[in-house]
């Protein structure tokens, strides 16, 4: 019998096992989804300016988002740092994404068509990684993006200035 007078509270009818049962069953569903990632190791990527120190060698990384065209003849380099969460091996591959084409690639992209998108060979660390880049005559000013996957999943994406200021 159901309470109809507004001052009381109403009652209502019992509800099936079947359907408690079925929302616990979606609520632990819930719950697993929302922590599926929580045990996946964290990778901090750093980016900036890399500057190395000429009497203890040691490199420092100046993290910035604006960086200025220099090429590798003035021995100005940039890049990232990237620091696992413990000491087991990891791949990294890296997706730039440039404003235009660059002239000429080097290094480990040498053999790469210039592209305004340029992906570039899956490599194995251990520890801390540092990256470090160098411009070219010919690299584009403007914005420019970088997707840093580790063990294939995206980490982090960098989007930086080139200036000539």
């Amino acid at each position: 019998m159901r309470n109809t007078h507004p001052l009381l509270p109403r009652t209502h009818p019992p509800i099936p096992p079947l359907v408690k049962n079925i929302c616990l069953l979606c609520c632990l569903l819930l719950a697993a989804l929302c922590t599926a990632g929580a045990d996946a190791p964290a990778y901090t990527i750093r980016f900036g300016i890399m500057e190395t120190d000429k009497t203890t060698g040691l490199t420092k990384l100046t993290e910035t988002t604006t960086l200025p065209f220099k090429t590798r003849e003035t021995g100005f380099q940039f890049g990232f740092e990237i620091i696992p969460p413990d000491d087991k091996p990891y791949t990294y591959q890296v997706i730039g994404h440039l404003p235009s084409p660059p002239k000429q690639l080097s290094g480990l992209l040498e053999n790469i068509k210039p592209s305004t998108t340029i992906t570039s060979p899956t490599q194995q660390a251990s520890g801390t990684y540092w990256q470090p880049n160098y411009f070219d005559l010919g690299d584009p000013l403007g914005e420019w993006k970088l997707d840093v996957l580790v063990n294939g999943k995206l980490q982090r994406t960098i989007t930086f200035t080139v200036s000539d200021k």
